[in-house]
């Protein structure tokens, strides 16, 4: 019998050869995971639960995409990583931040100072709604 015609063995806790670290399982469930998203989360429930595979069953939030500065020269967007039940994913703990900046000319020193102040505002209050 050759590698690609073998069926799956099935592991369970009388299997003689306990798991590793190493094995992958797919789990199929016709019930769908209750997602646990923070409150910035702008991400809808369908769309999480459609990329759960493309995360390794994990969940990317993302927040909404806001302008900063008088000009609007910076967009920004929160994004994290968790688990579905809502808990911190230990390979990508805490929020990050994707600051994208709109053109590739300089900008003026009060442009900067608003952006900044905007950014720490923004900090400041996914601060307050994280654990």
């Amino acid at each position: 019998m050759t590698g690609a015609s073998q069926k799956p063995r099935a592991i369970d806790h009388r299997d003689p050869e306990p798991a590793t670290g190493n094995d992958t399982y797919i789990v199929r469930t016709r019930i769908p995971p209750d997602i646990v998203c923070p409150s910035w989360c702008t991400t809808g429930p369908r769309q999480h639960i459609g990329e759960l595979s493309a995360h390794d069953g994990g969940v990317v939030h993302r927040g909404d995409l806001r302008s900063l500065g008088p000009s609007s020269c910076m967009t920004i967007r929160p994004f994290a990583a968790s688990l579905v039940d809502g808990s911190v994913d230990p390979d990508d703990p805490g929020v990050h931040l994707d600051l994208t900046r709109d053109g590739d000319g300089p900008i003026t020193l009060d442009e900067a100072m608003a952006v900044a102040e905007e950014l720490a505002a923004i900090v400041r209050q996914l601060t307050k709604s994280c654990p």
